[in-house]
């Protein structure tokens, strides 16, 4: 990013602070940014205008284009269905801008704030990826982002798998017209570098932004009491996805394997001691999380809504965390808590990998009592010696996966 400094800023591919994974990476891209570019005006372009404007009032927040319009049923899909093809043209031809006048005000003011934006970044996540088709739309705001901003970077994040031959051709065509991706594990650069061939030169490995997070929180005590645990004896947490199990022969059964297993491991938890709590990362799990308690009501259900740092706070303060959502385990790596993960995606794999924690891995498919109870016992065995372990190895993350972090520090040139 040599010569002007950026005056506007925009950030984009915001899904919600009631996911909690999502909030602490776009928490942590907000603060880097502010810390490098305190003078320029942070525009968002989210996908929940209000909410965002409750969690993040000093941003200018806008919507998406293509955001499902107020109303049901045939009006409303139509009027939905007229703002995509608005955008489509908008996003196959900058000429056509004018159109944004035929869009709602906050979608047009969005349009707006992308063509005055000096640096467009989407937002580190893992929404490029083909378990549902939404990744289409996501594509479409990088597709609007590339055709209307001066320069627009990928922060990091997970791109793929994408399976379908049209989906694959999508991404692989818009990724050429960023100036910059940032991926986040090998997984993603694999990926990539299937779709193209070779490496693109505008592409390169980077640490998955949680693990600079560092906002402090406060009343961790009053948390705890809300849901009824005592913070000075052991806890063993966990959390629990809505997972679709969108390749499996059976969703239903690989579900039922999935909480029936997660139940026998908080039974054994329990016996050996700990107070099992399920928090609340991402308010879509909760519908699961109530199926895991219609099996088992020994656990305790964290349904409370808090900020990132009091959730990551909570979690430090765990003896044992064994996490499905990927960046609640990021919570207790970075607390430097002996912690496994239940892999439902290769971001989850691929950093564990990069991380030098894999033997903490096991998949979700298929998942058993037997192997999350193998996944326990390690993590229980040494958990100082594990603790220490994973101390080491997120500093060495942090060391190593700084790429995106000096990237922003040297104006845009490669570190020496």
């Amino acid at each position: 990013m040599t010569g002007k400094t950026p005056q506007n800023i925009v950030i984009f591919n915001v899904f919600g602070h009631l996911n909690m994974g999502d909030a602490m990476l776009v928490e942590s891209l907000v603060d880097i940014i502010r810390e490098r570019y305190p003078q320029a005006q942070l525009s968002g372009l989210a996908f929940d205008v209000e909410s965002q404007r409750l969690w993040m009032p000093d941003i200018a927040w806008t919507e998406r284009v293509a955001t499902k319009v107020g109303g049901r049923g045939l009006p409303a899909k139509a009027r939905q269905a007229f703002t995509l093809f608005v955008a489509l043209a908008i996003a196959s031809n900058k000429n056509l801008f004018f159109l944004r006048y035929l869009l709602p005000s906050r979608q047009r003011e969005g349009l707006e704030a992308l063509a005055r934006a000096d640096i467009a970044f989407s937002c580190p996540g893992g929404y490029l990826e083909d378990s549902n088709r939404a990744y289409l739309l996501n594509m479409l705001q990088v597709m609007l982002a590339a055709r209307l901003s001066k320069k627009v970077i990928f922060a990091p994040q997970s791109v793929g798998p994408v399976r379908s031959s049209f989906g694959r051709r999508v991404i692989a065509s818009v990724l050429k017209h960023i100036d910059k991706v940032f991926v986040r594990e090998q997984s993603s650069m694999a990926f990539v570098t299937e779709l193209h061939g070779s490496k693109p030169r505008n592409v390169e490995e980077s640490g998955d932004l949680a693990f600079w997070y560092h906002r402090a929180p406060e009343g961790i005590d009053e948390e705890w009491i809300k849901i009824g645990v005592d913070p000075s004896k052991p806890i063993l947490g966990m959390t629990i996805l809505y997972w679709n199990f969108p390749h499996a022969s059976d969703p239903e059964s690989a579900e039922q394997a999935y909480l029936s297993s997660l139940s026998s491991l908080a039974d054994k938890a329990i016996s050996d001691g700990y107070q099992v709590v399920i928090f609340n990362q991402v308010a879509s799990d909760l519908p699961t999380i109530g199926k895991f308690e219609a099996i088992n009501d020994r656990a305790i259900i964290d349904r409370g809504e808090r900020s990132c740092g009091k959730l990551a706070a909570m979690i430090a303060q765990c003896e044992i965390f064994i996490g499905s959502r990927f960046h609640s385990c990021i919570f207790g790596l970075i607390g430097g808590v002996p912690t496994g993960a239940i892999a439902y995606l290769p971001k989850t794999s691929g950093i564990m990998k990069d991380l030098g924690l894999s033997r903490y891995v096991t998949a979700i498919d298929d998942l058993t009592p037997e192997r999350v109870f193998s996944l326990y016992d390690t993590l229980r065995k040494n958990p100082q010696g594990i603790a220490k372990q994973i101390r080491t190895a997120v500093a060495h993350y942090r060391e190593e996966n700084n790429a995106f972090v000096a990237y922003l520090a040297n104006d845009g040139t490669p570190a020496s």
